[in-house]
């Protein structure tokens, strides 16, 4: 199979497993994972029958470890250096698809750190509290977007009079501007 057809594959099914992992499939977040797909054909990189195939995919129900492991099929064609950029791209989309109905669902939280346990090579995995409390973590007194760590950081930074609650426009997994 065409490794662009694959990946689009795979990234709907791990679209919808983190979508509907917290019991409640939001219209947002399944407006987040039709724009992806509607963004592979507006930019000619699907065509319509992928497309097809895409929103079946959309409508079935995968497991973690079924994912787990077709990812890990998917990895295995590509060098190291590929290997780490789909996996960014893969973090990416999962945090911003949880971020799309605005709530970070214990669930979703849960689900999330075990990807990263599975694939995150060193990677902050997701703090409960911290998403549970809208806070977010400074570095060198310049606000992240939502970079949690694990509960021991979370305690160190909530003590930091530079944290506070997050303002309404900064959404997980987003770069600094």
């Amino acid at each position: 199979m065409d490794p662009i057809i694959e990946f689009s594959e795979l990234i709907i099914k791990i679209g919808v497993l983190f979508a509907k992992c917290d019991g409640v499939y939001d219209s947002r977040e399944d407006d987040f994972i039709k724009s992806f797909s509607h963004k592979l054909i507006e930019n000619q990189i699907i065509n319509n029958d992928i497309e097809k195939r895409l929103k079946e995919i959309a409508n079935e129900e995968h497991d973690f470890d079924e994912i787990v492991s077709s990812t890990k099929t998917f990895l295995a064609q590509f060098n190291d250096v590929e290997v780490e950029r789909i996996l960014k791209t893969i973090k990416e989309f999962i945090e911003k698809l949880i971020a799309a109905d605005s709530v970070y669902a214990p669930e979703e939280i849960s689900l999330y750190n075990r990807w990263i346990k599975e694939f995150g090579n060193n990677m902050p995995t997701l703090c409960e509290k911290c998403y549970n409390n809208n806070y977010r973590n400074c570095y060198e007194g310049k606000p992240q977007y939502m970079r949690v760590y694990n509960e021991d950081d979370c305690n160190a930074f909530l003590e930091n009079e530079d944290c506070g609650p997050l303002d309404e426009d900064l959404g997980l997994g987003q770069d600094e501007p």
